[in-house]
Formats: structure tokens, sequence, C-alpha cells
């Protein structure tokens, strides 16, 4: 009931960015809901805007838990633009000969780049640009930041609610400003300032164009000071900014959030601060690769009793009719399972036919409790492949749906009830061009993956079945909806 679409975006764009340039420091700078010295100096400042969107305010205190989280340092001071603050910080790290990116929507900012600061202009299209000198004089006919303001106060701003000239627009300031050099310039010549009805507008209205200069102009000298200790980017603690993520539902940008150096289970990457990618937190697991008939006939032992097993199986695709059977999963108690490769490209495997004539009997017992999440698919792929199953018990995605839950994924129901965060599936086989199928990845990093799907499709059924007996719905499942899988198999 909670509208986080904002924050979402926020969110997705910054751990776009950080993944891409890998920041030393991070700062943010947010305008506050009071004058500034330019509403005092024109009422008219902005006056033109619609108030905030009764939606869209919330979501700013949400955006600052998320600020919060990252351990990324807010600037915001009365009197002051959030821009005012950009210019100011920007300003401070030149000194300390530190290289800035200004991640923004406002073409404002532009006028702040120079040799050390930089401009990545981000859109709502997801299509960003970065400005450095010669792009800004590329988009301002040759004219470099240091006129931006000028060429806006001249022309007006209509974003601001600023008046111009009249009469002038952005071609002839441009030509003007390249001509006499600035806006004292153009007045200090304005005897020769043509065309003629150029000239008589700035004559009139000198008042109007220095009062917008002003207003254009972002101040560079505010009261703050950069604090680097504060604005390393990178101490933060993962568990708390993931903590956040899953209680604002963005489950599909968890696995980027950075590991830092700071957290309880990663190694530091190379350049001593943070890694880019998700990792398996430490945890005492007991995950076994069946390739020998020893470990096989373990196996059958384990999993042939009257309380069952969790199983999961990988293919080379999402359709269960016309994939390959790649491996099969097992678990039967948290942090326990075993993983029976079948048909990867390479590795030591057991002859499928064997696999597949000894397991026929378990799955096809129906005194077997059989647990799986989405077992419409697992069910359809075994019996793809000679394997009937009867004892089927529980589906932990199932269970989430009928319980109410707006997230039935298995990695969402581990994240939301278990606290763990399980790898993506693009972390083992890649995605785009880079995208392989399972049977291509290696059967030990295959197997960690395989039987984590497994274990926690285990650890969930008793948890999804104490929520459905809590809300009376336990023999709707059982009776119901557990039956029909078979159906929709058939």
């Amino acid at each position: 009931g909670e509208d986080v679409r904002a924050v979402f975006g926020f969110t997705n764009t910054l751990l776009r960015t950080i993944a891409k340039w890998e920041p030393t420091y991070v700062a943010v700078t947010f305008d506050l809901p009071t004058p500034t010295f330019r509403h005092v100096m024109f009422d008219e400042y902005k006056a033109h805007r619609p108030p905030t969107p009764p939606e869209l305010r919330p979501q700013f205190d949400r955006v600052r838990e998320v600020m919060r989280a990252f351990e990324i340092p807010i600037y915001e001071l009365a009197g002051f633009e959030a821009d005012d603050l950009l210019g100011t910080l920007c300003s401070q790290a030149e000194t300390k000969e530190l290289d800035t990116i200004i991640l923004t929507g406002d073409s404002d900012t532009l006028q702040l780049v120079s040799e050390k600061v930089r401009v990545l202009m981000n859109s709502s299209s997801r299509r960003t640009s970065l400005y450095n000198i010669d792009e800004v004089k590329n988009r301002y006919g040759g004219l470099g930041p240091e006129h931006v303001a000028q060429i806006k106060a001249l022309q007006g701003d209509s974003s601001d609610n600023i008046p111009g000239v009249p009469g002038i627009g952005i071609k002839t300031a441009i030509s003007l400003l390249s001509k006499y050099g600035s806006i004292e310039g153009i007045y200090n010549n304005l005897a020769d300032v043509s065309p003629p009805r150029a000239k008589k507008s700035l004559e009139s209205h000198k008042e109007v164009a220095d009062r917008a200069l002003t207003l254009t102009t972002i101040k560079r000298d505010a009261p703050i000071e950069l604090n680097l200790d504060k604005a390393k980017f990178g101490t933060y603690k993962r568990e708390h900014v993931v903590s956040l993520l899953g209680e604002l539902e963005f489950h599909s940008i968890l696995p980027r959030v950075p590991f830092t150096s700071t957290g309880d289970s990663q190694e530091e990457s190379s350049t001593g601060q943070m890694s880019f990618f998700t990792v398996e937190e430490e945890e005492t697991i007991d995950y076994k690769i069946v390739d020998t008939q020893p470990a096989f006939e373990e196996l059958l032992s384990a999993i042939n009793t009257d309380t069952g097993f969790s199983f999961d199986t990988e293919t080379t695709s999402i359709n269960p009719m016309n994939c390959e059977l790649v491996g099969i999963s097992f678990s039967v108690d948290s942090g326990k399972g075993w993983y029976i490769p079948i048909s990867h490209k390479d590795g030591k495997q057991l002859t499928r036919d064997h696999i597949l004539f000894q397991l026929s009997p378990i799955f096809i017992d129906s005194k077997v409790p059989v647990r799986a999440h989405n077992a419409n698919y697992d069910i359809t792929v075994l019996e793809e492949n000679g394997i009937q199953v009867e004892g089927l018990e529980f589906d932990t995605m199932i269970a989430a749906h009928v319980a109410g839950r707006r997230n039935w994924g298995l990695k969402d129901l581990a994240l939301e009830r278990l606290g763990h965060e399980m790898t993506p599936i693009t972390e083992i086989i890649g995605s785009g061009k880079n995208k392989i199928t399972m049977a291509e990845v290696a059967i030990e990093k295959a197997a960690i993956y395989a039987v984590a799907d497994a274990d926690y499709t285990e650890r969930l059924h008793g948890i999804m079945k104490s929520e459905l007996e809590e809300k009376e719905i336990f023999n709707l499942f059982c009776d119901v909806e557990v039956p029909l899988i078979t159906v929709l198999v058939k």
C-alpha cells in the first residue's frame, strides 16, 4: 500500500552508477522545503511549479533512509538549493585534487564542469550523457561551462520561472556571449550590439539580466564542509541495506548491492574497497555431489523415508517439455543436501539411465512425501524423463500464493522469511550474449546453487505450513491446490 516507485528509481540509478564508476567517495544533496536566497530576491522564483504530489512527498524520507543505510552523507541547508551545495562540495573536492562526477538530471549543473568536475546527466529513459568541458562546448555552440549561467540569464529559464531579456533566445545569447565574452562585456559594448531589436531590449532590461544572472549562478561557497571520512563509500553494513531494500520489496536489485570490506564474510576486492559480485554467505552446510555409487546409495537411503524430501531439477531451459535434465538436487534437513549431476558437459557423473532407474521407485511411492517449489515444472521435467511422481505433498510457491503473499519466488521467500539472500541464476549462467546453459556450468559450482534451492525449499516448507495453518487455509491447500498441480501436469 506504500508508493515507492520514486525510491526504486533513485536506488536503481544509484546502484547502476556505483557499479560503473566505483567511486571512492559519495555524497548526496537535497533541497529543503524552505525559501532560499533566490526566493527572497525574486518572489516569483519557481512560483509556477505545482505542489509536490502527495504520493511523492513521503518517498523523500524513504530515499533518506536508503542513503543512511548506505552511510552516504546527506547535505542540506536552509537558504540554499541542493545545486549550491553540489557546487560547494565540488569546489572543495577540487582543492583536494579529487575528480568529481555529479549525477543529476539538471542541466544547470553544467556550469560546474571543469578539468576536475564532470556531469553525468541522467534521463528518465535510463540514458546518461557524461559532460566534460568539450561536451559542454559542443552543446552551447563553442561556449564553455563558465557561460552556462549567462546563457540561461539572457534567454531566461522557464523551468525555474526566471525571466530573461525579452526577444533574446539561446542562439542570440550564444552569439552575443561569443562576441563579447560575458553579460558585462555585452553591456560595456552595447552601442555595437546588433541586431537593433536585441540592443534595445538589452538597454531597457539590464536589471532583469543582472537579477537573472544571480538567480542562475550556482553558489560555490555555501557554509558546508566536505568531510571525506564520512563520504568514504563502502563502509556500510550490507545486511542493513539488504534489510531495508527487502522491506521496500526491491528484490530485483538486491544482488547488485556491493559487498564491502567491512562485511562479515566477503573478501576485499583488488581495490581494497568492495566487491561488486554476489557470493554465498558463510554458514555450516553439508552439500554433497553424488558422483559415485556409494554416495548414490547414501542419498537413496536418506530420501526413501516416511518424512520425505524436497527436490529441485536443473535443466537447459525454462520449457519443461523440451529441456534437457542436467541434474537433480535433494534436501531432507536445513543445510543438508545432495546434487546428482546427470548431463553436464564435463565432470564425473553416473550414467543417466542408472540414476533415473534407481530414483523412480522412490518418486512413484505415494508413502514418501515429496516437496518442491513450483512443482508443476519439476514434476513435468521428471515425467518427460520417465519418472512418475505420486507423493507430492507440498509446493512452497503455491503455499505463498494461497497465503496471499505478493512474492512467490523462492529467493524472495528465502529473503523475507529466513533473511537469507540466495545467489541469483545470472551469477551461475550469466545473461545476454554471455549466457550459457546449466549443462555448461562446472559441476562443483552448479551443485552449490542447485542444492541451495532444495535446501531452502525444505526450510520454507515448515514455515509456510505453519502460516497456512494459522490462517486456517491448510486444508484448502491440501485438498484443492496440491491435487490440482498433478492435474495441470497431465
